[in-house]
């Protein structure tokens, strides 16, 4: 056949057809590369990409971030994609402030940020900012100096930026008096309680009632639909404590990190410097036991004479031990970060400012390294850790490939990796105990593919160490529940409904008799049901009342049913309400006053200024920023988001 093909393409027609084959291939390349949809970036904001790698790494803090608030259990409260959707909102907004910034021409000097990076304590070695240290911490997180100088700029401008809109909101005076004033008023008011508790007492259900109710709300009588399911757990730290090591490993791997096992020996430094302190005060002279014993090199040899130095110049806890001596005065043992110090004040001298000098003995930690056999346990679980990091995501990749080449079976899977197969309680689509409120659980237990199809699902991340894939056990369907289960049920909602509304009913013939000239005494005398409280002066918030005794405190929505009421002019403004519990109330609200205890208000003025001050420039930054949302074009790297969630 070959050779066939091989006889015939001699002549001008093969030709030409091998030449519109390759037209057309180089056409179909041509508009691959050039037409091509693939995304590098998670999202890109106006002419701004936000790299995959930011995304990323933006990611990592804001688990790590609430692992370290709620816990390894912080999947039960945030899912994956939910996670996703907060990490991006965030990097959008920040890419926006950017533009922002950029917008309004502000910039950072090369002198600024190099100051800036000088300064950062991370940075220093022995006080002082140190170039190799600076290196390595970038080195550690995966920056350049470039990047991180770039940022740092960035973050510089930024900051003059929402300085400038801070500094730039004002709130006038009088509207932080005005707010006081009406923060601190109070209504002179007295109410009618109706108790639905007590009204309830009389009233009395049928049995007719009760089926009427039955029939109309059968949708609310209904069983949860429940499952139950079988599935494979994979655990990172379960998976390690499997992982088998031996005492040489152990051992090596001590000898590579002895310096995470080793520390400085304070207490036995603190030691030597109080024995030294003892020979001081029987005498010995300060020059001959700093030349003895101190460890400091540079000053040791001169008897420990730091000569003369500002504050400023020394670190903090040195420094204030220091200028709290007296000439001739020897400090008390003092700790800073170079060990213990005994200093003596030789002399002070004032040239501008003032100075002193003093000697010191310095004695320095030395190093005490815990044995292997004390710390044998926790390098065996940080080997362990180690070994089972790499078979944990060999093992993910297996669970999901082989839970999905079988999709009728979790066995194989558990087969592979020696995995159990467990199961859990019965739970709803409102979830369990656990990981069964997981969102990603729910939704994937409760799938059309798990559910009807018995069928596998997915891998669901619960953390970055923890996945599983579940199958249908049993289910449960909704099941309507028959009329003499929910009956006590039925019977005690429409007591209180009645009962609710009897109480609003009798409030509203209290108010009316009340507007007709009736004493609020004389009707809760007439009622067991009513009582009456004459409150007097109340504020806004309990510590305004005139009457502060908490036991009988105004509750919280009738205080602000109270405030929203319009000032009485002629008379007494009585209005009936009813209350979320079922009780209802009449409302007698007599007058306003201002506050006369109202203390240090004008310190009161200028605090509260400042808060709406700070409102205001918040205020102001948020709605420049979602004017700059809607006036940008923002694409939101959709595939990636749906990879992530495949």
């Amino acid at each position: 056949m070959l050779q066939l093909i091989r006889d015939k393409a001699q002549g001008i027609i093969i030709w030409i057809i091998v030449g519109l084959v390759i037209l057309a291939l180089s056409s179909f390349i041509l508009n691959s590369y050039l037409g091509s949809s693939v995304k590098t970036y998670a999202a890109k904001v106006n002419d701004q990409d936000i790299s995959d790698r930011d995304y990323r790494m933006a990611m990592s803090n804001y688990q790590q971030q609430l692992r370290q608030a709620l816990g390894d259990n912080f999947g039960k409260f945030f899912n994956e994609k939910m996670m996703r959707q907060n990490v991006l909102n965030g990097l959008i907004s920040n890419a926006l402030m950017q533009q922002l910034t950029a917008d309004a021409g502000f910039r950072t000097s090369q002198q600024q940020v190099a100051k800036t990076i000088e300064e950062t304590a991370a940075f220093k070695q022995d006080g002082k900012f140190s170039n190799t240290v600076y290196e390595a911490a970038l080195q550690r997180v995966g920056y350049t100096p470039g990047l991180y100088e770039a940022d740092v700029a960035q973050s510089q401008a930024q900051k003059q930026f929402v300085d400038g809109l801070t500094n730039s909101a004002f709130v006038l005076k009088t509207s932080a008096d005005e707010f006081l004033r009406l923060s601190q008023e109070q209504r002179d008011v007295g109410y009618l309680l109706v108790k639905m508790t007590e009204v309830r007492k009389g009233i009395t259900v049928s049995q007719e009632d009760i089926k009427q109710y039955y029939d109309a709300h059968l949708s609310d009588f209904m069983t949860d639909e429940q499952v139950k399911v079988a599935y494979l757990d994979l655990n990172l730290k379960e998976l390690a404590k499997s992982v088998k090591v031996d005492d040489a490993e152990l051992q090596a791997y001590y000898k590579d990190h002895l310096s995470s096992y080793t520390r400085d020996d304070f207490a036995a430094a603190e030691k030597k410097i109080e024995d030294i302190a003892a020979r001081l005060k029987k005498g010995e002279d300060f020059a001959k036991l700093a030349k003895e014993y101190s460890q400091d090199p540079g000053t040791a040899i001169k008897g420990g004479d730091l000569g003369f130095f500002s504050r400023g110049m020394m670190v903090k806890p040195f420094e204030d031990a220091a200028f709290k001596l007296k000439v001739g005065e020897v400090s008390k043992p003092v700790r800073t970060e170079y060990g213990y110090h005994l200093i003596k004040l030789e002399a002070i001298r004032n040239q501008g400012k003032e100075e002193r000098r003093v000697r010191h003995i310095l004695i320095k930690p030395g190093k005490v390294t815990r044995p292997f056999d004390e710390v044998k346990a926790e390098i065996k679980q940080a080997v362990q850790m180690k070994h089972a990091e790499t078979l944990f995501y060999q093992d993910a990749d297996k669970l999901d490939r082989v839970s999905y080449e079988y999709q009728d079976s979790l066995e194989p899977a558990a087969e592979q990796l020696g995995l159990k197969i467990q199961e859990s309680p019965f739970f709803s689509r409102k979830g369990g105990g656990e990981i069964w409120r997981n969102p990603d659980v729910i939704k994937a237990a409760f799938s059309e593919d798990v559910l009807k199809g018995g069928l596998n699902s997915e891998l669901i991340k619960l953390s970055d160490d923890h996945m599983l894939v579940l199958r249908l056990k049993e289910h449960k369907p909704a099941t309507q529940k028959p009329l003499d289960v929910v009956k006590p049920q039925i019977e005690e909602h429409l007591k209180d409904e009645k009962a609710g509304a009897q109480a609003a009913a009798l409030a509203d013939k209290l108010a009316k008799d009340l507007d007709a000239g009736s004493k609020p005494e004389k009707l809760a005398d007439e009622n067991s049901a009513v009582s009456w409280r004459d409150a007097g002066y109340i504020g806004r918030q309990t510590q305004s009342d005139t009457n502060k005794d908490t036991k009988d405190a105004i509750p919280a929505e009738l205080r602000k049913q109270v405030f929203l009421l319009a000032k009485p002019k002629d008379k007494p403004v009585v209005t009936s309400e009813k209350m979320t519990d079922g009780d209802a109330v009449v409302i007698v609200f007599r007058g306003v006053r201002d506050n006369p205890a109202v203390a240090d208000k004008a310190k009161q003025e200028e605090a509260i200024q400042q808060q709406l001050q700070q409102a205001e420039a918040q205020a102001q930054r948020s709605l420049l920023l979602e004017y700059k949302r809607a006036n940008s074009k923002i694409d939101i790297n959709e595939q990636q988001n749906n990879d992530q969630d495949s």
